[in-house]
């Protein structure tokens, strides 16, 4: 495909893996540079990892503290969990068994939902600019767009059978 960098890499005899993982260790000591030394994470979420492998009981509200004591100690729960972590990637496991306890433990399912989701997606923010685009045209660039972007980025449906049943229909003369 690219036949002019492989030959030239032939050429010079050039070991790519070594400038790859140059590249990757400059770029390793500018995020430290600029960030700091990567903080020691705290143990405070692991429960939110693997639930059944916490030797203490986190601090919780009292509500979620009871259910998730409850499910810790059933056993179909365990294997629920371990055969999540075999059937789905490591990084979505745990939200795909959390979501599946939602019904069975639901607070404390949605608890741990609410931590590992705060920001799933930028639909919302992009949906907003789009109507806002579709909003603010040319012609109509002095509108106040803030109570018509309101509407159209609510979840809630007009129920127009409810509206225009409350009206009279108006008597012809």
């Amino acid at each position: 495909m690219f036949h002019n960098l492989t030959q030239y890499i032939c050429d010079k005899e050039i070991d790519i893996k070594q400038i790859i993982i140059g590249h990757l260790e400059q770029l390793a000591q500018k995020f430290v540079d600029y960030y700091g030394e990567t903080p020691t994470p705290t143990n405070k979420n692991d429960w939110i990892i693997d639930a059944f492998a916490v030797s203490h009981l986190p601090q919780l509200p009292l509500h979620v503290a009871e259910e998730y004591l409850e499910m810790t100690a059933e056993a179909t729960t365990r294997i629920s969990f371990t055969s999540f972590k075999e059937k789905y990637p490591k990084d979505s496991a745990n939200i795909h068994f959390w979501a599946s306890m939602y019904k069975v433990y639901p607070r404390v399912s949605k608890f741990v939902i609410q931590k590992l989701i705060p920001f799933a997606t930028t639909w919302l923010c992009e949906t907003g600019f789009s109507a806002m685009c579709v909003l603010k045209t040319k012609h109509r660039n002095r509108l106040e767009i803030e109570a018509d972007l309101g509407l159209c980025l609510s979840k809630v449906t007009p129920r127009f059978q409810k509206l225009t049943d409350d009206k009279q229909a108006q008597l012809s003369h």
